[in-house]
């Protein structure tokens, strides 16, 4: 929540006796101790104690106020008054341990800004102390209160009143000497009579003195402290000083300077440290603050002269003008009482633009200039000139981004020689961007190339050449925030390649950077005995393709890759090629790594998403692989994988190929085929692996593949859980070859040629629960000598695949009261599946009652009518059959589990509560055998 904005101090409170509050306010308070509560009694402010004198409740609350209560009663007519004092000290200190959330964030600003608040309101009240008089004016204890007549400000006494009596003065005196020298030489006596007028003229200058105090007595009372005051004349500079016995050491305020303006000055020792500060000058009320601020600056000084100043009870004799030197920054007011605070910013610095650098500066300084270019640089003593901003800029070196070919070999020289300096470069936005033509861009050491918003940079390096050479060793160097596009370029060329032939490449990132028209977008050299160490790759896309985008044949120490995309939907002809390959890797990560590609053309061999080759390890997570015409991901020779959040989506072959893969573990795996496409190849697996072993696979998905949902080749002590094969067009879940020791658990297996085929000799699938249709409560038949459900019309179906052995037990209790007329009871199977066989055990009982019988028996190999019972005449009937068996299916469809009379009995059958009919796959309608049999 963000603060709202608070001078974050109370109303003053008058108190009755014996009254303790409490007084509540709505800003928040981050704690007890930010807090000062001010107490006035009998004219004597004092500050009272937290915990002794009063108590708070409420602090450290974000979002509400807080109160306080005293704990020493008030006495009548006492004062208090609330206000937020926090210190001025920074209290947070952020690391890159862990992520900083925007509650702390925000409660951290709201405590910052609160600081700043309090800063504003006691900048407003500078002049004031006293928070119990609204018209004190003072100065850090000399206080000049009630300047001229609160009632009527226009009798305001101005600093031209004041030199008008001390100029009177002087003048009399002057006058009556000069007259009585004049007469001097007449005789003694007229010197006598010109000592006695110049006595006379030295008394009425004392009266004028005194005049002068009376005048500032009338206008110019004090409250608190003791305000001693001497008039020196001096020529013509008359000097009126008043020194606060109670203020710190040399606090004074002086009528000086020959105009008549009030100077306050101020030691060390003062709240304020201020200069040329020109309050009343001439009976015009003209207020010039050209230096203005809190004292000291390493106490948390803050200038306010960038911000504002705040007046409260100032009287104006006349009206004028409050400015800060600039018209920016200035108040127009009329006469009478000033109570405002002004906010403003701090001048701007223009600079006018020159063609050419300006002359060499002195030593020890620095020139500030700007250019036509638009640029700002600095000159030092030296000569030498450098752009303001603390990056490099190509356009100092003579770059020109037009885009013509024409300026290819000025911006590669000029790109190379901004990145000798050893400094991050800048290449500026142009539409146009910058050409490089046939020219190779060597990055090495702690060079750094940085484009501003993605800027075009163009190369056509021919044959097998390449743009950018990256060669950096330890400090890390790269290139971000650019868009290369490589039309035109060699039929096999590189827009960034790493420069193994000279050695090892270390710590490099790639950064922010559209990759068009290439044939191959990063790659590397022959790596022979070298490799790369340490690469970072983030948000990396590469459009437009005309070949495999990345590349790399050897890599050591860690390898990222986050947020980067080959997209080829846009490709201009069709893809034969890898979106990227990976090979000899110690450790390499894919963190939002996509490549997505064309749809509905021919599938090419070659045409992989992602090719991964001997890896030791391997980390992926979200992943998308889409549309590519051959597979979506292959991994080969990896000896440990955790991946997770991975979705192949049709691709025209096998979607996820793994070869040789060993100990991995990978959740959340997503396979939509490729039945429904165009050119898609017959017999294409969502997942094949072959030759792997210890794969943990959980939460897979595989559907609509024109091969298996999974298919196993070769492979051992495979885990497989929560496994869902759909409408693939062979086997769900099927092994082949050298298989052995694979588990499913929880196989979901539907729509399937067949579910899953197993031929290790200690695999095993769990397909979970079997299938079950119940009577909950009785049901009624029908008195018909036709074949009748056994169970009502909201389960009276079960749907099978074709070319899956199921196993199944049913028990049925079927009773009458009623019908004499000779019949027979049995039971069969409807539905619109075929069965390649049926095999089950039919047992019977048939007593009169429900009682203990004899239970008979006979094994059914039909799916059509078994009878079970004796000819019945009873009016009473009570069947109870138990069924146990195997079907094979043939064609998948329906099966509904059925029972029928040879006559209609005469009264309606009742199926009891508790019949019920279970039914399980078990393995492919094929096999033979499942699990470890010889």
């Amino acid at each position: 929540m963000a603060l709202p904005f608070s001078l974050r101090i109370s109303p003053i409170y008058t108190l009755t006796a014996g009254q303790v509050g409490p007084f509540s306010q709505d800003w928040p308070l981050y704690a007890a101790a930010d807090l000062q509560v001010l107490r006035l009694r009998a004219g004597v402010e004092a500050e009272l104690v937290l915990d002794a004198d009063y108590s708070v409740t409420g602090a450290g609350s974000t979002s509400t106020g807080f109160s306080v209560l005293l704990l020493v009663a008030a006495e009548e007519g006492d004062k208090i008054v609330l206000v937020g004092a926090r210190d001025v000290a920074r209290i947070t200190t952020y690391t890159a341990e862990r992520s900083v959330t925007p509650t702390f964030l925000n409660l951290d600003q709201n405590m910052t800004f609160a600081q700043l608040q309090e800063m504003q309101r006691e900048v407003e009240r500078a002049f004031k102390t006293s928070r119990f008089d609204p018209d004190a004016f003072d100065m850090e204890g000399l206080r000049l209160t009630n300047v001229g007549n609160a009632v009527d400000p226009t009798d305001a006494v101005t600093l031209g009143q004041i030199q008008d009596v001390l100029d009177d003065a002087t003048a009399g005196a002057t006058a009556t000497a000069v007259a009585a020298a004049a007469s001097a030489s007449d005789d003694r006596a007229a010197t006598e009579a010109a000592q006695a007028v110049t006595e006379g003229a030295r008394d009425a200058a004392l009266a004028a003195q005194a005049a002068a105090e009376d005048m500032l007595d009338d206008y110019l009372p004090l409250t608190g402290g003791t305000l001693t005051g001497t008039l020196t004349l001096s020529g013509s500079n008359p000097r009126l000083d008043f020194n606060d016995t109670d203020a710190p050491a040399t606090s004074s305020i002086s009528a000086n300077n020959g105009t008549g303006s009030i100077v306050y000055s101020a030691d060390a020792g003062n709240a304020l440290a201020s200069s040329a500060h020109s309050w009343l000058t001439d009976g015009v009320s003209r207020l010039t603050l050209n230096e203005f601020g809190l004292w000291p600056a390493s106490n948390g000084g803050l200038p306010l002269g960038a911000y504002g100043v705040g007046f409260s009870g100032l009287y104006l004799a006349s009206a004028g003008i409050i400015d800060w030197g600039s018209n920016n920054a200035r108040i127009t007011h009329s006469a009478g009482k000033l109570t405002s605070s002004v906010n403003f910013q701090a001048p701007v610095l223009t600079l006018a633009e020159q063609a050419s650098d300006p002359a060499t500066p002195s030593a020890g300084q620095k020139a500030l200039f700007a250019k036509t270019n638009g640029r700002v640089y600095t000159k030092n003593s030296a000569g030498t000139v450098e752009g303001v901003g603390g990056l490099v800029n190509i356009l100092d070196y003579g770059a020109i981004g037009d885009g013509n070919v024409a300026n290819a070999a000025v911006n590669a020289a000029a790109l190379t020689a901004a990145l000798a300096t050893g400094r991050e470069v800048l290449i500026p936005y142009t539409a146009a961007g910058y050409h490089f033509g046939t020219n190779t861009i060597t990055v090495g050491t702690g060079q750094r190339v940085l484009g501003e918003n993605r800027v075009t940079l163009k190369s056509t390096v021919t044959g097998s050449n390449c743009f950018f050479l990256l060669t950096g060793y330890q400090v890390a160097s790269g290139i971000s925030g650019v868009t290369i596009d490589m039309n035109g370029s060699g039929a096999s060329s590189t827009a960034i390649r790493y420069g193994l032939s000279s050695g090892v490449v270390y710590r490099t990132y790639l950064k922010d950077i559209r990759f068009l028209n290439c044939v191959e977008a990063v790659g590397d050299e022959t790596p022979g005995s070298n490799y790369i160490v340490e690469a970072w790759w983030e948000d990396l896309r590469c459009e437009l393709t005309r070949g495999r985008q990345f590349y790399s044949r050897k890599s050591r120490g860690f390898f990222y890759l986050n947020g980067c995309v080959v997209d080829r939907t846009m490709d201009l002809s069709t893809v034969t090629w890898e979106g990227a390959r990976f090979e000899d890797t110690i450790g390499i990560e894919f963190n939002r790594f996509d490549v997505v590609g064309q749809v509905g053309t021919t599938p090419q061999a070659g045409a992989i998403g992602l090719v991964v080759q001997n890896a030791i390890s391997v980390w992926m997570d979200r992943c998308l692989f889409d549309n590519s015409t051959g597979p979506g991901v292959s991994l080969i020779t990896v000896n440990n994988l955790a991946a997770k959040n991975l979705e192949v989506y049709q691709n025209l072959t096998s979607a996820v190929l793994m070869t040789s893969v060993t100990n991995a573990q990978i959740a959340n795996l997503f396979v939509e085929g490729n039945a429904d496409l165009v050119g898609a190849a017959a017999g294409a697996h969502g997942v094949y692996m072959e030759t792997c072993a210890n794969v943990q696979i959980s939460n897979l998905r595989s559907r609509k593949n024109t091969g298996s949902g999974v298919f196993l080749n070769a492979s051992t002590n495979c885990q497989f859980v929560n496994v869902n094969t759909r409408d693939n067009l062979s086997v769900g879940f099927r092994e082949f070859g050298a298989c052995d020791y694979n588990s499913v658990h929880g196989l979901i297996s539907t729509g399937n040629y067949s579910p899953y085929e197993l031929l290790g000799g200690h695999s095993y699938v769990d397909v979970g629960e079997p299938w079950i249709s119940t009577v909950a409560s009785d049901l009624t038949g029908s008195n018909v000598n036709t074949a009748q459900p056994v169970f009502g019309s909201a389960g009276d179906a079960v749907t099978v695949d074709a070319g899956t052995l199921y196993e199944f037990e049913a028990q049925y209790w079927i009773t009458r009261a009623a019908g004499t007329t000779s019949h027979t009871t049995g039971v069969l199977f409807g539905g619109t599946a075929t069965f390649t066989s049926i095999d089950y055990l039919a047992q019977v009982t048939n007593p009169t009652g429900n009682a203990l019988a004899n239970v008979q028996q006979i094994m059914g190999s039909a799916a059509s009518l078994l009878t079970l019972t004796a000819a019945n005449t009873s009016a009473t009937e009570n069947v109870q059959v138990k069924l146990s068996g195997t079907m094979r299916i043939n064609a998948g469809g329906t099966i509904i589990p059925q029972f029928q009379f040879s006559a209609a009995p005469g009264g309606a059958p009742t199926i009891k509560r508790g019949s019920y009919f279970k039914l399980r796959p078990i393995t492919s309608a094929a096999a033979a055998a499942v699990g470890p049999w010889a």
